[in-house]
């Protein structure tokens, strides 16, 4: 589910937990949500959440979501603005470089990172 759709349930319903007890015909009732959608969405399983928080933490790294008042202001600008972003540090103040990728960078991606001055 990308996050304008996360984003317009998120404002129909606005708990997780409340979420995860809704019917797949409730799910299908918000903008953008299909049969199949609202089936792996019904499935899921809060406890991966603990997990996945606590495993942030052991990397030093913290999940920011949109609704955070840390989360960035200026990248709440654009145009379908991520959900939530991982962060390990602080935020940069302006002016600042924020990298976004595929999970499966080219050769020339990763050789790029690796050289950049910016990447310390």
């Amino acid at each position: 589910m990308g996050p304008r759709r996360i984003r317009t349930l998120l404002r129909k319903f606005p708990k997780l937990e409340d979420i995860t007890k809704l019917s797949k015909s409730d799910l299908m009732l918000v903008e953008g949500i299909s049969s199949d959608l609202a089936a792996k969405t019904k499935g899921i399983d809060l406890e991966l959440d603990k997990m996945a928080e606590d495993k942030t933490a052991s990397i030093g790294a913290r999940y920011l979501t949109y609704w955070d008042s840390s989360y960035p202001e200026h990248l709440k600008t654009i145009y379908d603005a991520p959900v939530g972003i991982f962060l390990i540090g602080e935020i940069p103040q302006l002016p600042c470089l924020g990298i976004v990728g595929t999970r499966q960078p080219s050769h020339y991606g990763k050789r790029w990172l690796n050289y950049s001055p910016l990447i310390s």
